[in-house]
């Protein structure tokens, strides 16, 4: 899977953009310095998180992250993963979840136009001059 973008995971899997930060900024991930990419164990606890629907603190999300990570680098994952006596993550459901929508991403990603006679370069919809860039904004004029 290629790396997303916090703007991309947001977009796709339709998660609180303020949420992504924070797990950013609180270094939930681990990752060090440079700009934030996230790849499959990342994704996967986000959405998984973003549907339980719990605000846990910053170490036990943590602890969750880590849990999804070792599961993940198995050999054969495990088709869940126990989070307490009483909760478990279908962690093969929402792996399988996030790697449809990435493909389905990375595929009309493909798609996409970047030509310096159209718009200087810009990114724009396939037989338009519609930038990309726009679409966005008006996506965010409308959430306001």
């Amino acid at each position: 899977m290629t790396e997303l973008t916090p703007s991309e995971v947001v977009a796709l899997f339709g998660l609180d953009e303020k949420r992504v930060r924070k797990d950013v900024e609180y270094d939930v991930f681990e990752r060090g310095k440079g700009p934030p990419r996230f790849a499959l164990a990342e994704v996967v606890y986000l959405f998984a998180f973003a549907r339980l629907g719990l605000d846990l603190g910053v170490e036990d999300r943590k602890k969750v992250y880590r849990l999804i990570v070792a599961a993940l680098a198995e050999r054969t994952p495990p088709k869940s993963i126990e989070i307490g006596s009483y909760f478990e993550v279908k962690l093969a459901s929402v792996v399988r979840d996030v790697e449809d929508r990435v493909e389905r991403f990375a595929k009309w990603k493909k798609k996409l136009v970047t030509r310096g006679d159209i718009l200087g370069g810009e990114t724009v919809f396939p037989n338009s001059r519609l930038a990309v860039r726009q679409s966005a904004r008006w996506r965010d004029a409308v959430r306001s």
